[in-house]
């Protein structure tokens, strides 16, 4: 895992368009503003079953609200063979200090 900058964050999104951007937030957190292109997939008892079938190959940007969950979430990912994760430093706090855009559903 590689923990990233907000900037750092940016840059790969822009640079990978296959990137996988994982929002570990609740669905209300997720509502209430998250980065464009993320998906939710909360970090609870059943995320380990709902992240198993992902490419464990495949580049992923892992986020939350300060960063604790994601922590955990990558932790849990790495787990179950994942190897190719990135960790949004102080999550989508960082994110919105930088004044990078937000999608509201």
């Amino acid at each position: 895992m590689k923990e990233i900058s907000a900037n750092e964050a940016k840059s790969l999104i822009e640079a990978n368009p296959d990137l996988k951007v994982v929002d570990v937030r609740t669905l209300e957190e997720f509502e209430s503003g998250h980065i464009p292109g993320a998906t939710l997939h909360t970090y609870d008892a059943a995320f380990p079953e709902t992240v198993k079938n992902f490419d464990k190959n495949a580049a992923c940007l892992i986020y939350c609200r300060s960063g604790q969950r994601s922590f955990d979430a990558v932790k849990e990912m790495e787990k179950l063979g994942f190897n190719n994760l990135y960790m949004l430093k102080e999550g989508i706090i960082a994110w919105r200090l930088e004044g990078f855009p937000i999608r509201k559903p």
